[in-house]
């Protein structure tokens, strides 16, 4: 939860954590982030160091400039997910009562 998302991603590879983590998903295993944890489960981390300056207020659109053409950002509120399952996704709501 937090951090910066750069330093993240370094010590994911540093430490093997990012081949480790291709085993443990295939095997089933659910992987949740929040802030740079999220933001290292996608396909690529440009345009996110914006998101690392808390004074940087206009984060989502210096991100969807930065993967435009693939169309590959998925936005989440604070109570959805996205589940990945056999090559497609689904937002799922939290119920909060």
């Amino acid at each position: 939860m937090g951090g910066n998302t750069y330093v993240l991603r370094y010590e994911m590879r540093r430490s093997g954590f990012d081949v480790i983590i291709k085993d443990l998903l295939a095997a089933g295993i659910v992987y949740g982030g929040d802030s740079a944890g999220a933001l290292v489960a996608g396909l690529s981390i440009a345009g996110v160091e914006s998101a690392d300056e808390p004074e940087f207020a206009a984060v989502m659109p210096v991100v969807r400039g930065s993967h435009q053409a693939k169309n590959d950002v998925i936005e989440l509120t604070d109570t959805q997910a996205v589940i990945f399952e056999g090559g497609t996704h689904r937002i799922v709501e939290a119920e909060i009562e």
